[in-house]
């Protein structure tokens, strides 16, 4: 049976440790980890201020999420040094995937509400969000 899934999308937040001035290092490290863990089909974007955007060609809502939660766990065991302090990052993931007959306006705000939805249960995971659907945690 062929999906109507065009690709995957995940929206998502780093969060860092409130070090003075370790913004900037904790968005870096990141970007790198992002691209690091992405397929090399992938696109990792910045998206906003402190949000990176991941477009999954190509890619179903669960093969997205086992995706984003590889990144995720990755993120979170990683040892990040900015100016001698070891920082703690961690990322909280939005994602959905976008169907034929949808807008990608669409799409990203229900990557976005599940991102949000991540944030408020207390950050450091993946939430995935299906088409017509609430958001639902993963």
């Amino acid at each position: 049976m062929q999906s109507n899934v065009c690709f995957g999308l995940a929206l998502l937040s780093p969060r860092g440790p409130l070090v003075s001035g370790c913004g900037d290092a904790v968005l870096a490290s990141a970007a790198s980890l992002l691209r690091e863990g992405a397929r090399e089909h992938d696109l990792v974007a910045r998206w906003g201020g402190e949000e990176f955007i991941l477009l999954l060609p190509e890619t179903d809502l669960e093969r997205a999420a086992a995706l984003a939660e590889r990144i995720r766990g990755r993120v979170e065991s990683s040892g990040h040094r900015h100016e001698g302090h070891l920082l703690r990052v961690t990322m909280t993931f939005g994602v959905s995937a976008c169907d034929v007959d949808e807008t990608l306006e669409d799409c990203v705000a229900r990557a976005d509400r599940a991102l949000y939805a991540g944030k408020t249960l207390g950050r450091n995971r993946v939430i995935a969000a299906a088409a017509g659907t609430a958001t639902a945690a993963s």
